[in-house]
């Protein structure tokens, strides 16, 4: 295989378009592989090769010409992604996965109209595509799905607004001041990440929160870094009334 691969690289582009025509649609893994070596071997002029595979592709090629432009790299498929999402099912979760990798922005509205009827796999894939490419527009998207009990898609979600620390703020301080400790404990680590906007002033409140929950994460958050003013905060809560909070403070050092 090794020899067969280096005999195809140094033949170039001729053995490229002769693989793509005659191994596309049956290729496995191991072929992937080989695939994957010879564009990058090839380079640049591999592009416009693949580009034009891509427009006479059928239905059991595509699969494998994705994977060989998501592995090798090739991120001028980021604009084919949006007409794979809205007309080829079979590749959709591929193509969202590979609309992250590419950072294609083009793709966001037609991700974010999965989200209304996908399943939690799609679900996840779409928000973990979505905050790789990190676009604005999906920012009411991200607010909403803050509310989603699956953490990774939280987590995604607070990637997102991330992205425009001034609207992440004011969504964080929202969270915290509410009634579901679950998302006022999110809000919390979204301030945390910000460096800006007096945020950490809010983590450091946190410390006196009569919440539980919010205690622990402000001790999380700031355990190694704890600004002079809050150490005293900090510490008392080794001696907190209530046992979780006590236990997790002594484990931490400001």
């Amino acid at each position: 295989m090794e020899q067969a691969v280096r005999y195809l690289i140094a033949i170039g582009v001729p053995a490229l378009e002769w693989m793509l025509d005659k191994r596309l649609a049956t290729a496995n893994r191991l072929h992937i592989r080989a695939f994957v070596r010879v564009v990058r071997a090839i380079g640049d002029p591999a592009r416009p090769v693949l580009g034009r595979k891509a427009l006479t592709a059928t239905d059991d090629e595509w699969p494998q010409l994705l994977r060989i432009a998501v592995d090798a790299s090739v991120s001028d498929f980021g604009a084919m992604l949006p007409k794979l999402i809205q007309e080829k099912p079979d590749m959709r979760l591929a193509a969202v996965r590979a609309a992250g990798v590419f950072k294609a922005r083009g793709t966001v509205p037609h991700i974010q109209a999965l989200l209304i009827d996908a399943d939690d796999l799609m679900r996840r894939t779409a928000m973990v595509s979505l905050a790789q490419i990190g676009d604005p527009s999906a920012l009411g998207t991200a607010s909403a799905m803050l509310n989603s009990s699956d953490p990774i898609i939280r987590d995604a979600a607070m990637q997102i607004l991330l992205t425009e620390p001034e609207q992440a703020v004011a969504v964080a301080r929202q969270l915290v001041v509410g009634t579901d400790e679950v998302k006022a404990r999110i809000g919390l680590v979204m301030l945390a990440k910000i460096n800006m906007y007096n945020a950490e002033s809010d983590v450091i409140s946190a410390l006196t929160d009569p919440r539980p929950g919010l205690r622990i994460t402000a001790l999380q958050l700031l355990a190694g870094k704890c600004p002079e003013s809050a150490k005293e905060a900090f510490l008392a809560l080794k001696s907190d009334p209530v046992p979780i909070v006590r236990a997790v403070a002594q484990k931490l050092n400001p």
